[in-house]
């Protein structure tokens, strides 16, 4: 396979990735590794003065060496996980190609990414994540319920200890983007006397001044 020119080198790492992951969902197109491999084989390995007739004698043979290439695509290519077309982590979160994007996560997901970047997607992608949130989250949760989410999630990170950096850096982006969120949608939330309520008890909750003047 690495004898190929690297630009075809680069090509078969996607597609065999696509590939695999067609075979994932066999159970609903019904298109496993062999039947995949049958339909792609003779195009993927041909050669270009081969003979109709030539290609319809080695089709069985195609097949069976497309499939060892599917199958064994992590083997073969073991970065191919790291530049897959998607990215899917332990819970279920896909991120986009080019790992700027959420693709699609459930909505626990998605608030945690508020705070928490999310592995495999880019840090430097989270301040236009975090902006494209609060344009679209109405269309999914209140903003009760994300306040009331958002608060939870903060009085889980700080009975935990902000200790580590990791717990620290999380804790200030929580409460950087309640600061930016209620400031943004200020006229449009304090129209909302739950949220008010809601909100006026959590800032008044918290023990340290100095995190209150992060809201």
């Amino acid at each position: 396979v690495y004898q190929l020119p690297s630009a075809h080198i680069e090509l078969l790492k996607y597609l065999l990735k696509l590939l695999l992951r067609v075979a994932s969902f066999h159970s609903q197109n019904l298109m496993d590794v062999q039947n995949i491999a049958i339909c792609i084989g003779p195009n993927i390995l041909r050669l270009s003065t081969a003979s109709f007739e030539a290609s319809i004698a080695n089709a069985v043979p195609v097949a069976r060496v497309c499939a060892v290439l599917i199958e064994n695509a992590n083997a073969i290519f073991p970065s191919i996980d790291q530049w897959s077309l998607e990215y899917i982590d332990e819970k279920s979160l896909i991120l986009m190609p080019d790992r700027r994007h959420i693709k699609s996560a459930t909505c626990e997901r998605l608030i945690s990414a508020l705070y928490e970047c999310p592995k495999g997607l880019l840090e430097s992608s989270l301040p236009e994540y975090t902006a494209m949130f609060r344009l679209t989250y109405k269309s999914f949760i209140s903003a009760p319920q994300l306040l009331a989410m958002l608060v939870n999630s903060y009085e889980n990170l700080s009975k935990a200890g902000s200790t580590t950096p990791k717990l620290k850096l999380a804790l200030i982006r929580l409460c950087a983007f309640l600061k930016k969120w209620t400031s943004e949608q200020h006229d449009t939330l304090g129209a909302d006397q739950e949220f008010l309520q809601q909100y006026e008890r959590f800032v008044l909750s918290l023990s340290n001044p100095k995190d209150s003047t992060l809201l």
